[in-house]
C-alpha cells in the first residue's frame, strides 16, 4: 500500500521523475523518494539521480527487539550488502523524527551496476562491467524481506 509522498518545497522541483517518485533537488544531488507501508512497516526508497542506484530504509518499530541496536555493525537483520545505514532520528534525507530507528541498505556494491544512462555511469562504468542495476522492485523486495525479519524476532 502507497503511502503520501512527502510534502512539496520550494527545493522539489526539476527535472521530472524518471522512475514516478517525489524529485527532490538541491546543489549537486537530485533524488526521487518512493514511501510505502509493509505490513504495518513504514519502508522508503530514494533513487540517487547522479550516483544512478537506489537505496532501501526500513524503519525499526519500538515494539521489537531490533529497536536497541545503536550501530549497523550491531545489526542481525539480513539485507542486500548488509546494512549500511542506521538513523535514530528519522528517515534520509534528512527529516528530523527523534526515536524513529530506521536501518538501510544501498544497492551500488560490489555486483551492482548504476542505471545505464544515469552520469556517473561514463566514469566508473568500466567497474561494473556484468554488475545487475538493482530496481525499485528489487527494493521493495529487500524491504519486505527485511520486514519479515522484524516481525519474527
Amino acid at each position: 500500500m502507497e503511502i503520501s509522498k512527502p510534502q512539496k518545497s520550494e527545493e522539489m522541483n526539476e527535472p521530472g521523475p524518471l522512475f514516478g517518485g517525489t524529485v527532490l533537488k538541491r546543489p549537486n544531488e537530485c533524488i526521487e523518494v518512493f514511501d510505502r507501508i509493509i505490513d504495518g512497516i513504514r519502508c522508503r526508497a530514494i533513487y540517487h539521480h547522479v550516483m544512478g542506484h537506489f537505496c532501501g530504509y526500513i524503519e525499526i518499530p519500538k515494539d521489537t527487539v531490533h529497536y536497541s541496536m545503536n550501530s549497523y555493525g550491531d545489526c542481525e537483520l539480513r539485507m542486500h550488502g548488509d546494512a549500511s545505514y542506521l538513523s535514530l532520528n528519522g528517515f534520509p534525507p534528512g527529516e528530523e523524527e527523534k526515536g524513529i530507528h530506521v536501518i538501510g541498505f544501498d544497492c551500488m556494491r560490489s555486483g551492482d551496476a548504476p542505471y545505464p544512462s544515469s552520469e556517473i555511469i561514463k566514469y566508473i562504468g568500466h567497474l561494473c562491467e556484468g554488475g545487475l542495476f538493482r530496481d525499485l522492485d528489487y527494493v521493495w523486495n529487500e524491504c519486505e524481506k527485511v520486514v519479515r525479519q522484524i516481525k519474527k524476532a
